[in-house]
C-alpha cells in the first residue's frame, strides 16, 4: 500500500482493489455471502464501496466505529471525517485484538515490576495534538473528541501530584517501556480511533488499563470479564475531570488493585499473537470461539 499507491489517492486506489477482489471471488454470491470473512485491520476500514458489497459477510475489524469521509457540506470544503457508530454488527462481526509486535511483547515482559513495588500509580505517555484528534467528529452521546481529552490530560503534566506520570513520547522507546512497565494504572484515551494500542500493551506490562474512549468496544467482550481486568471511565472534557480521574484511582484499594493487575496476566494470552501463544487460548482461539457462538 505505501510502495505503491500515489500519495493523495489512497482511498480510491484501495476502493477500486477491494472491488475487484470481492468480484472476483469465486464463491461470493447469494447466500454463500455470508460465509466470507473479510478482515480490516484499522481504524480506517479503507473499502468505501463496502455497504453495497461485503456488507452481508463476517467481518473481523480492530475498530468497531471505524472513520468515514463524510461529503464535504459546500464544493470545495474538506471532507469530514466522521465515526460511523452503525457500520459494525455484533451478531455477526469481530472485534480482534490489535496486533502488537513480539519484541514489543517480551521487553514488556521482562520489565514489569511487582505489582506492590511499582513506582507510579498512574502513567500516560504520547501524543497530545493531531489534526484528527479534532476534526473527527461522532454523534452524542460519543462526541467528546480525542482533542478535548487528551487536552485535559496535559493538566496532569505539571501538577506535581505524587506518583503520577503523565507527558508526551518517551525517547528511546524503552523508556516508555519501563515506565509503563512500572506503573500501576495506565490511562488508554481515545485517539484517532476508539480503540487504541496501549490498550493491547498493558496485557504485557501489567499496568491496568484505564480506558478513556466511550465508544470503544472490545475484544472478545462475550467471554472475557473485562471488569475484573481493567476500568472504563468517562471521557474526560476539562482538566477537572483529568484531577477527579486521579482521585478515584488513588482510592481504589491496593488488594482490589492487586486483584486486576493479576487478573490481567490471567487473561494475557487472549492478546498474544506471538510464536509463544497457547492452542486453547490466544487471539485465534478467540476469533474460532466467538464465531462459532454466533
Amino acid at each position: 500500500q505505501n510502495e505503491h499507491i500515489p500519495p493523495g489517492n489512497e482511498t480510491a486506489e484501495l476502493d477500486a482493489l477491494n472491488l475487484g477482489l470481492a468480484h472476483g471471488l469465486r464463491y461470493f454470491s447469494g447466500e454463500a455471502r455470508r460465509r466470507h470473512l473479510f478482515l480490516f485491520p484499522h481504524e480506517f476500514w479503507d473499502f468505501p464501496s463496502w455497504r453495497s458489497v461485503v456488507a452481508e459477510a463476517k467481518l473481523l475489524v480492530v475498530e468497531a466505529n471505524p472513520l468515514e469521509w463524510l461529503p464535504a457540506p459546500v464544493a470545495g470544503a474538506t471532507q469530514i471525517p466522521t465515526h460511523c457508530l452503525d457500520c459494525f454488527e455484533g451478531a455477526k462481526d469481530v472485534v480482534l485484538p490489535g496486533h502488537t509486535d513480539y519484541w514489543t511483547t517480551r521487553q514488556l515482559l521482562e520489565l514489569a515490576q511487582p505489582w506492590e513495588d511499582r513506582k507510579y500509580l498512574v502513567c500516560y505517555h504520547g501524543a497530545f495534538r493531531h489534526a484528527l484528534y479534532d476534526e473527527t467528529k461522532a454523534a452524542p452521546p460519543f462526541d467528546i473528541t480525542a482533542g478535548e481529552t487528551r487536552s485535559a490530560l496535559t493538566s496532569l503534566i505539571h501538577a506535581n501530584r505524587p506518583r503520577v506520570s503523565v507527558g508526551g513520547h518517551l525517547r528511546p522507546v524503552r523508556k516508555y517501556y519501563e515506565r509503563v512497565a512500572d506503573c500501576q494504572y495506565c490511562l488508554v484515551p481515545k485517539g484517532v480511533g476508539f480503540t487504541n494500542g496501549r490498550l493491547m500493551e498493558a496485557f504485557f506490562s501489567g499496568c491496568v488499563p484505564v480506558i478513556l474512549s466511550d465508544a470503544m468496544v472490545v475484544p472478545f467482550d462475550m467471554f472475557l470479564p473485562w471488569p475484573s481486568f481493567s476500568l472504563k471511565l468517562p471521557m474526560p472534557r476539562i482538566a477537572e475531570e483529568a484531577g477527579a480521574i486521579v482521585e478515584q484511582l488513588a482510592a481504589i484499594p491496593e488488594e482490589a488493585g492487586l486483584r486486576m493487575h493479576r487478573a490481567l496476566a490471567a487473561h494475557r494470552c487472549w492478546f498474544d499473537y506471538g510464536p509463544d501463544a497457547r492452542a486453547d487460548c490466544s487471539p485465534y482461539e478467540g476469533l474460532l470461539r466467538v464465531l462459532a457462538w454466533q
